[in-house]
């Protein structure tokens, strides 16, 4: 730093002793001294020069000097900085050239230490459940490479199901789904009938086309027995409708903290144009609003997020609301089974790849077990992802009283890409399944049968849509 003083200078006979004690000192006791420059034009001094160096300007001239432990002050003429060591200071008038005097400033405060990462969450409780795979369907129930009559969709790509029972106003149960750039559908997610003992679907439905301004992928619709409303959050892009619900981070879809979770609302989801936005409902999430659902004024939680989708070392968030029909969400910390301490953080981070696990994101709604624990489904990738791992199902256990509490968790390898639906043929030339991506069980759908099983839809290859069952037990 060089500082330009106005006014007189006066002469400081023991000017330079004090720099130079300051400079032993810092080499004995290891204490950093800033070094900066006061610089007086059109004066020189009477004291003698012990070194001269080459220098374009005076703010080089007193870097020269102030990393030279020697130097005290300096004398700037044209190209030439003159470095003097003298224990006085005898300024004189001379036209053209530039005093500068190095000064010592105290040692600002210390930059703040990187922070390390935050401490690993401690050891579960014991296992209290198993989860078993009862069934996983070898043929995709609802895909382009069905005969028609028997799961067909015009889509080439028709995958990420949210399936919708017989409650309430609704008097036909199936499954909402994503189907990109389908010309049949104009690219809006559409609907198929499903059985949801058996888990066979009927052909897709292309003139049931969801509104694409509250989302175009990725469904997750939860029935509220309270209000009597299925509850939808989809992902997609209305950034008006966005800067109207209070969202207003930046950023284009899919970047960290987008606007791009959208919550709607019908009581008959058979009938696309009933779907209405609910005020407020566009969260910075990047993807699902996986729920369960509680009285008006009590907390209903939902779990959210995608590694690193809502900022660097983001995963599964969790949220509540007291009354859903607000549009307002609060997220808060998991208390329990994340990395923090005592295991308390706003995230939840994959188990790593020791033990298969790279990446989460939000999966199922959640479910009640008979025990009044819940139960979520999420998606993890495996090492090798994208182009050589696999997108499988992971789940985790809440506990009943607090729901921010894990208790259980284990990683997606009861549910693994297995048939050419999800594998895509691994990628073979001729498949007759068509995807955006092989090796994906995309998890995104989970309801009750009864007796601790649960009717799974998902989506397989990023193309299909699939099935499966999974029971719970006591240990």
């Amino acid at each position: 730093a060089v500082r330009v003083l106005p006014g007189t200078w006066h002469k400081y006979p023991r000017m330079g002793i004090s720099t130079v004690r300051a400079v032993t000192l810092a080499a004995v006791t290891g204490v950093t001294l800033s070094r900066a420059c006061d610089v007086r034009p059109n004066f020189d001094t009477r004291e003698y020069y012990y070194k001269e160096v080459r220098v374009p300007s005076v703010e080089e001239c007193c870097t020269s000097c102030t990393v030279d432990v020697l130097c005290a002050f300096a004398v700037f003429d044209n190209t030439a900085c003159y470095l003097k060591n003298a224990t006085t200071l005898t300024p004189i008038n001379k036209s053209g050239v530039t005093l500068v005097v190095v000064r010592n400033e105290p040692p600002g405060p210390p930059a703040p230490p990187t922070p390390g990462p935050a401490p690993p969450p401690p050891p579960l409780p014991p296992k209290k459940y198993n989860v078993v795979l009862e069934q996983h369907s070898p043929q995709p129930v609802l895909s382009h490479g069905n005969a028609v009559g028997a799961g067909y969709s015009p889509c080439s790509t028709t995958f990420n199901p949210a399936f919708v029972d017989v409650l309430g106003e609704n008097t036909v149960s199936g499954v909402v789904v994503r189907t990109d750039s389908c010309s049949a559908t104009n690219g809006a997610m559409s609907f198929a009938k499903c059985n949801l003992e058996t888990g066979v679907c009927g052909d897709l439905e292309p003139n049931y086309k969801f509104p694409s301004d509250q989302g175009t992928e990725d469904p997750r619709i939860v029935w509220d027995p309270y209000t009597s409303y299925f509850y939808n959050f989809a992902y997609g892009s209305n950034p008006k409708q966005a800067a109207t619900d209070g969202c207003s981070t930046s950023g284009a879809p899919g970047a960290p903290g987008a606007c791009t979770v959208i919550l709607s609302r019908t009581r008959t989801p058979y009938n696309a144009s009933t779907w209405e936005h609910v005020p407020g409902g566009t969260y910075p999430w990047h993807r699902n609003g996986c729920c369960v659902m509680r009285p008006v004024g009590q907390k209903s939680y939902c779990i959210f997020g995608e590694s690193n989708s809502e900022g660097p070392g983001s995963g599964l968030g969790i949220a509540y609301t007291t009354n859903i029909s607000s549009g307002k969400f609060t997220q808060t910390n998991w208390t329990a089974g994340v990395p923090g301490v005592n295991g308390t953080g706003l995230w939840m981070q994959p188990l790593g790849a020791d033990q298969e696990e790279i990446k989460l994101e939000a999966g199922t709604h959640i479910q009640t077990l008979s025990t009044g624990d819940l139960l979520h489904f999420y998606a993890a990738a495996t090492p090798g992802w994208v182009a050589n791992g696999n997108y499988t199902a992971g789940y985790i256990i809440l506990d009943k009283d607090d729901p921010t509490s894990i208790i259980q968790r284990e990683s997606g390898q009861f549910l693994v890409p297995t048939y050419d639906y999800e594998t895509l043929c691994d990628g073979k030339a001729n498949c007759k399944y068509a995807g955006e991506r092989k090796n994906v069980i995309f998890a995104s759908s989970a309801t009750p049968l009864g007796n601790d099983r649960f009717r799974l839809f998902f989506g397989g290859g990023d193309g299909n849509v699939g099935t499966a069952i999974v029971a719970v037990t006591a240990v």
